[in-house]
């Protein structure tokens, strides 16, 4: 398929069936949602609706209220496992949605994105624990939790993704030290 990797003609999802399984499922569910919000009525997409559709794809891969009572039990590797059809970015984001958190994304050693939830703001900058966690991270080639001390303490989690697609990913978990439960 040349061009784009997914894309919907009426009500007709159209995906590049080589991409990788959890990419592939994302992209179905993100396109579903976009019929199902009735996106496609006037044929443009804005920034808007495509944060729409990410929220309610997240939601169709990862059934809310069964994915929230998973998270009282489970870790994020362990929530990975359970929920194989989606990525460790959908699930670290949707981690970061239903928690005070923020999600950073470094792809081959960049980053490519900082994401937190709408009631909390974050520095548009990882903080040197944060950096330096991140390169150890992909020093060690595995995940990485750490705690740091001061006024605020912080709970870092980083999770080294290389999934044998060319990019090396670590998804870093940044949330502050509090019982959500």
């Amino acid at each position: 398929m040349d061009g784009p990797e997914s894309y919907v003609i009426d009500r007709t999802i159209v995906l590049d069936i080589d991409l990788y399984p959890p990419r592939r499922n994302w992209l179905f569910c993100h396109e579903l949602a976009h019929i199902l919000l009735d996106h496609q009525k006037d044929n443009s997409i804005n920034p808007e609706m495509e944060r729409e559709a990410d929220a309610l794809a997240s939601k169709l891969m990862l059934p809310q209220d069964e994915f929230r009572q998973d998270m009282k039990q489970l870790e994020i590797p362990a929530l990975r496992e359970k929920y194989s059809h989606a990525s460790w970015q959908v699930i670290t984001r949707r981690w970061a949605d239903e928690r005070p958190a923020v999600l950073t994304i470094y792809d081959n050693h960049r980053m490519t994105g900082r994401y937190a939830p709408q009631n909390l703001t974050c520095p548009p900058k990882p903080s040197p624990p944060e950096t330096q966690l991140i390169r150890d991270c992909y020093e060690a080639r595995q995940h990485i939790n750490r705690q740091t001390s001061g006024e605020i303490p912080l709970i870092l989690q980083a999770f080294f993704v290389d999934d044998d697609m060319g990019v090396e990913r670590v998804l870093l978990i940044t949330e502050p030290m509090v019982e959500y439960y």
